[in-house]
């Protein structure tokens, strides 16, 4: 029987600042930005990931080498040569002529402006789909700057733009820390709702604080990728009673952002123990979990031997745990890999006062003036 952390990590497994002097050149705010008409080319997959960054686009090259027929992935990087190394269906590279393809150097703004002067790019390959899922990982330059831009071109297109993103390790610095905060709080403006998958939750799940830290990196991405498979399986329909209308309530935003918890249980009474670890999971907030929470969808995992009744008594510990007025909604799959363990993710939204309480802690946060905080 494996332990827990490598029972979480087989199921997952599927720059420098700017110099002061510094001024690129004046270009279009993101309401002035015309796209072309007449698309060059396009994808035909109704379910696209689109990576953004260094960590965006390593998941979307961890999708497409598992060469699923039914999802279509673009790398989005400002650095030429990180793009080269990936293996993606498109590889778009932004801010060409602002950076000359050697990346963001850690400043969104640049990373903002590469993608508002390459939207006319990135348009044709989002041109059909019904879900774009925009991944990310947040902190940097790139993933930071360009991922609003993005998923308001994705919205404006008419398709549905789930966006998964993690927020950097503490040990990273306040500066990572305050570029992240800053990315999430322009996504509320443009994406309807987003998953943010705190990587110091990642850690302490996985145990990754005693391995290399590429590991704890890469357990990060891995739990994205873990996420848009439970938002494409079921907006595909790929499990019982939920579809691609269920995801989308669940992503309206109307209920403010969306978390997730992932827990695994094995023996008598397997299903239980997993939602019960979901529900408390070091992803959610430590003091409540899922407590509260007015919509859920819970995602059982198991072998071909899953019994309904298990499937009920998951179902039913991530209800008890919720508001009693909340919507709740479930879908089964099978994975022959988790043998005789069965494993519930729960994405869950609708936290009365948490959003009021963060914006208030991080009031009382204070950093450090960066180069890249003025205006460029």
């Amino acid at each position: 029987m494996l332990n827990r952390r490598e029972f979480l990590l087989s199921l997952l497994g599927g720059g420098a600042l700017l110099g002061a002097g510094y001024r690129p050149p004046e270009i279009p705010d993101e309401e002035q930005v015309s796209l072309r008409s007449e698309a060059p080319r396009s994808l035909g997959a109704p379910f696209r990931v689109v990576g953004i960054g260094g960590a965006g686009c390593n998941i979307v090259h961890d999708i497409a080498r598992s060469k699923r027929q039914d999802v279509q992935v673009i790398a989005v990087n400002t650095d030429a040569m990180a793009l080269e190394l990936l293996t993606a269906d498109e590889k778009v590279l932004i801010g060409r002529t602002l950076m000359n393809g050697r990346g963001s150097r850690g400043n969104p703004e640049l990373g903002r402006q590469a993608a508002l002067r390459d939207l006319e790019t990135i348009a044709p390959l989002l041109k059909g789909a019904e879900t774009i899922v925009v991944v990310a990982g947040l902190g940097g330059g790139t993933g930071s700057g360009a991922i609003s831009p993005i998923v308001r071109l994705a919205r404006t297109m008419g398709a549905f733009a789930p966006v998964v993103v993690t927020r950097p390790f503490s040990f990273e610095g306040e500066r990572r820390a305050k570029a992240a905060s800053q990315a999430i709080d322009k996504l509320e403006q443009h994406a309807r709702a987003a998953l943010v998958i705190p990587c110091d939750g990642v850690m302490e799940m996985t145990s990754e604080a005693r391995r290399p830290i590429s590991a704890a990196l890469d357990a990060a991405d891995k739990m994205v990728l873990h996420a848009v498979k439970v938002i494409q399986e079921a907006s595909l329909g790929g499990h019982t009673g939920v579809g691609l209308e269920d995801m989308k309530a669940l992503f309206s935003g109307d209920l403010g952002g969306v978390v997730m918890g992932l827990g695994s249980g094995d023996g008598p009474n397997r299903a239980k123990y997993a939602a019960l670890t979901a529900s408390f999971s070091p992803l959610l907030d430590r003091c409540f979990g899922i407590r509260g929470a007015r919509a859920v969808y819970v995602h059982v995992e198991g072998g071909e031997d899953i019994k309904v009744q298990e499937v009920q008594d998951a179902v039913k510990m991530i209800a008890a745990n919720v508001s009693p007025e909340a919507l709740v909604r479930f879908g089964v799959s099978h994975d022959p890999a988790l043998g005789t363990s069965i494993a519930v993710t729960v994405l869950a939204t609708g936290f009365p006062g948490r959003r009021q309480a963060a914006a208030k802690e991080l009031e009382n946060v204070r950093y450090e003036e960066e180069p890249w905080s003025e205006k460029v």
